[in-house]
């Protein structure tokens, strides 16, 4: 389930999703750290690994 305004940190930065809970980032390839949390929701830490051009956040929070 999208998480509207869910504050969203990847390594030292910070981004807020919109109104329908999407975050757009460009990142490098390697190892990144991210945490999402909104108030009453559990948070959500993964390490992800991009090596190509797009990894979609969609597949951090489990859902199409």
């Amino acid at each position: 389930v999208p998480i509207p305004n869910a504050d969203v940190n990847i390594d030292i930065k910070h981004y807020t999703a919109d109104k329908n809970g999407k975050v757009e980032v460009t990142l490098t390839r390697g190892t990144h750290d991210v945490t999402i949390q909104s108030p009453g929701y559990n948070s959500i830490k993964k390490v992800i690994t991009v090596r190509g051009r797009i990894y979609l956040m969609k597949n951090i929070l489990g859902y199409s």
